[in-house]
């Protein structure tokens, strides 16, 4: 008869704390990903980063000429200017219309509560206990800026326009507080390329989506958690870093389209054995709305 696990033999063999090591052993031997796309989406996106990192750069070209000529006289130019880019799948125009509509109605709403003191901004969860018992009953407990207790997920984060599409910033690499609270994604304009921040800034195109030194952007995020990677579009907030509570640098996933679409399970690392003092603990995402709006399994 063999001998029962021990208690901390069961919590090495968590699953949680296999897919870190695994995640870990992932990141230092990355697969290369081969994509497939009509041209004219690998072009508009090569021309987006090109307008948005060269927005002065003029190219001369004969009025009649072809394809291939025009394309080696693009490439000429960009000698020595080469620089990495990563293409991603495109969001369907319907998508992008009900995030446009999405977009104007939180600027109307804003608007409007400013004016409605009344104006409720919660929604409560299901409860499956009897809440007229003493127990057991929620606590909100404030977690202190320095005490690390936030968790941070990883992303390649891409933004655009909501009504132009001509420029794109892309965000490699970009961490993001998981959840604080913050009704929208949140994004401090200092990460932003200058000529990206420049374009929100000034372009008319954007006046819309425009409110209290804020303008609203389509959010585009390839996001890492513990088990996999997820695709999320939706409207994020860029407003100057001072605007920000504690004043942080960097990117808040917010409630509104984040948090709403994934269903996800998070496990602390105190609950981890042995305990990683190098990561907040584990998130595993079993499904998600994906940027065509459907369920999408993990």
């Amino acid at each position: 008869m063999s001998n029962p696990k021990s208690a901390e033999e069961v919590q090495c063999n968590h699953p949680i704390l296999q897919l870190l090591k695994d995640r870990k052993t992932n990141i230092q031997q990355p697969a290369r990903r081969v994509v497939a796309f009509h041209p004219y989406h690998l072009l508009s996106h090569v021309a987006k980063a090109i307008n948005t990192a060269l927005p002065d750069l003029e190219v001369s070209t004969p009025h009649e000429t072809t394809w291939q000529k025009c394309l080696d006289t693009v490439s000429k130019s960009l000698s020595g200017l080469d620089r990495k880019i990563s293409i991603d799948p495109p969001i369907p125009t319907l998508r992008k219309r009900a995030l446009r509509n999405q977009a104007l109605q939180q600027a109307q709403a804003q608007a409007q509560a400013s004016f409605d003191t009344n104006m409720s901004l919660t929604k409560p969860i299901r409860n499956q206990y009897d809440t007229n018992q003493e127990e057991p009953y929620p606590v909100v407990i404030p977690a202190a800026l320095e005490s690390q207790t936030l968790p941070t997920i990883t992303a390649k984060v891409i933004l655009e326009g909501i009504d132009d599409g001509s420029k794109i910033d892309t965000l490699e690499n970009a961490v993001m507080l998981f959840d604080t609270g913050a009704h929208h994604t949140i994004i401090s304009s200092d990460v932003l390329s200058p000529g990206f921040r420049d374009y929100l800034e000034n372009d008319p195109v954007h006046d819309p989506y425009r409110l209290e030194g804020g303008c609203r952007v389509q959010l585009i995020a390839n996001v890492e958690f513990t088990n996999t990677y997820i695709r999320l579009c939706t409207i994020a907030l860029v407003v100057n870093r001072s605007a920000i509570p504690n004043s942080p640098s960097g990117i808040i996933f917010g409630q509104k389209g984040c948090l709403d679409s994934i269903c996800f399970r998070s496990v602390p690392a105190k609950f981890l054995q042995p305990q990683d003092d190098d990561a907040w603990g584990g998130i595993t995402v079993d499904r998600y709305i994906d940027p065509d709006g459907e369920i999408a399994m993990c």
